[in-house]
């Protein structure tokens, strides 16, 4: 080991060079972790649908939910709202958007 002084201004450190052989500075390990990994495919199929609150009436425009939340059967998402519609003193959210069913 080799050791050299060095003075910053009032500071004074010794720095240490330690010399590597050659053969070691190019040895890899032989040993490697090894993982495992597990590959998932999810297939997915998505459909555009345009839907009608029906069943979720309102009294007045500022109540009808901005998005709706779809489910059905295996097909979800959320759908936003694309207007309103008046009838008989109610009104009912018209919603569309991309569902997605997983396979």
């Amino acid at each position: 080991m080799k050791k050299k002084l060095a003075t910053i201004g009032a500071l004074t450190a010794i720095v240490a060079s330690i010399a590597v052989p050659a053969s070691l500075a190019s040895a890899s390990s032989s040993v490697q972790g090894s993982v495992t990994a597990q590959s998932v495919t999810i297939q997915a199929t998505q459909k555009y649908v345009r839907y009608s609150d029906a069943n979720n009436k309102y009294g007045d425009a500022k109540y009808v939910p901005k998005t709706y939340t779809y489910a059905d059967g295996v097909w979800y998402g959320v759908l936003n709202l694309a207007s309103t519609t008046y009838s008989n003193g109610l009104y009912y959210g018209n919603y569309e958007g991309y569902v997605t069913k997983m396979e």
